[in-house]
């Protein structure tokens, strides 16, 4: 008996009975792809660039930047923005803390294996902020701002600052 893997993508759409009509139906370029996945295969795009976006590929005239300022650009004129910024900053200071520190551990609020499991949460949000700050640092460099305090205030605060400095009162080049 034959495996079911060991056949072509045609041969294994023939053997299949549910399968039968569209077998009939398969092409050559179905035994050009014998061994890759479905999913792997390059298609045709079927996304087309919107009207609005520019032809170097900017972040401020693309329409996900255009999606953004409708659902968060309004953020930083209320009036919490500044201290969620502020709460963000102190959170990841503590949660810095408690997984280096050792504090939490000695005096039995934390275990060391919870200390090492934040220890990876920091790890990710650091990663997570550096790849928030180098986008927030592109977005001002676009609108004329310093790209470098721009880092640094994405590197702290992350998503909350990139709203700041893509929607904030600065100016706009």
């Amino acid at each position: 008996r034959m495996s079911f893997l060991a056949l072509s993508p045609a041969a294994a759409r023939a053997s299949c009975v549910s399968c039968a009509s569209r077998a009939s139906r398969a092409s050559t370029s179905s035994r050009i792809n014998v061994g890759v996945r479905r999913s792997a295969r390059v298609r045709p795009s079927r996304a087309r660039a919107s009207p609005d976006a520019r032809e170097d590929g900017g972040v401020l005239e693309s329409s996900l930047y255009a999606l953004g300022e409708k659902l968060v650009g309004a953020w930083p004129q209320q009036a919490w923005f500044r201290p969620a910024q502020v709460a963000v900053v102190i959170g990841i200071a503590g949660v810095v803390d408690a997984g280096y520190s050792g504090d939490w551990s000695r005096i039995g609020v934390l275990t060391r294996e919870q200390e090492d499991v934040i220890k990876s949460v920091v790890a990710f949000i650091f990663v997570a902020h550096v790849a928030v700050g180098a986008l927030a640092a592109r977005v001002a460099q676009e609108r004329g701002n310093d790209a470098r305090a721009a880092f640094a205030q994405a590197f702290a605060c992350g998503f909350l600052a990139l709203v700041d400095v893509s929607y904030g009162t600065k100016k706009a080049k």
